[in-house]
């Protein structure tokens, strides 16, 4: 399940942050950006990915491009995380330790930190009643490759014909604005007995720990 993975990912990361960047985390936040107000425009924005974020939810299509840009902005947030040099210890132990291809894949193949980019397009927006809308979105990885990396035939065709999603977005009345309820990916490959859509956010997911999940 991608949102058991992006779990994962996500908690590993913030515990890694976490560990030297505890007090600098605490010294400011989104609504209060004091260390970044005399920044040019593009500065502000890496100091503080969320500081041109803006909630709307007026209407469905409006909220869920809201929910999009915060999303980018989480993970624009963990990029900068992540854009540090390795531990030397690593590094010296790594090169003690290791020889061959998995040598090479370190030395040669260092993770990029830059936060991925998506193209999305709405497909249709279909409001059912007054508190709830269903919309059907395409999604895209927009992300530049390197000039020597090429793509499988497969990874091909899922960067140029994307995803389908699906968004459930509801309200209390007509007087509260649209929020995003539920998203499900389409399932390309359900066999029989398997749901065309899969639900991304289930909150009775229990982590089994069943997976092998990073480096090994």
């Amino acid at each position: 399940m991608k949102a058991a993975f992006w779990y994962a990912l996500l908690l590993s990361t913030a515990l890694l942050a976490g560990c030297g960047q505890k007090g600098a985390a605490n010294s400011a936040s989104p609504t209060t950006p004091a260390t970044s107000a005399s920044l040019p425009p593009q500065q502000t924005a890496r100091a503080d990915p969320f500081a041109s974020v803006v909630m709307k939810n007026n209407t469905p299509d409006i909220a869920l491009k809201s929910w999009w840009a915060l999303i980018d902005a989480k993970d624009r947030f963990y990029s900068k995380r992540c854009d540090q040099p390795e531990a030397p210890a690593f590094v010296k132990y790594r090169d003690e330790i290791l020889t061959g291809d998995t040598k090479d894949f370190f030395t040669r193949n260092q993770t990029s930190c830059a936060a991925d980019t998506y193209g999305r397009e709405i497909d249709e927006v279909k409001v059912e009643s007054d508190s709830r809308a269903t919309i059907f979105a395409t999604i895209k990885n927009t992300t530049p490759l390197p000039q020597d990396v090429h793509l499988s035939d497969s990874d091909e065709r899922s960067r140029s014909t994307g995803e389908r999603y699906k968004y459930v977005l509801e309200r209390s009345s007509t007087q509260e604005g649209w929020k995003v309820s539920q998203v499900f990916s389409h399932n390309d490959y359900a066999s029989a007995g398997e749901p065309e859509w899969r639900l991304e956010y289930d909150p009775n997911y229990v982590n089994a720990h069943s997976y092998v999940i990073g480096n090994q």
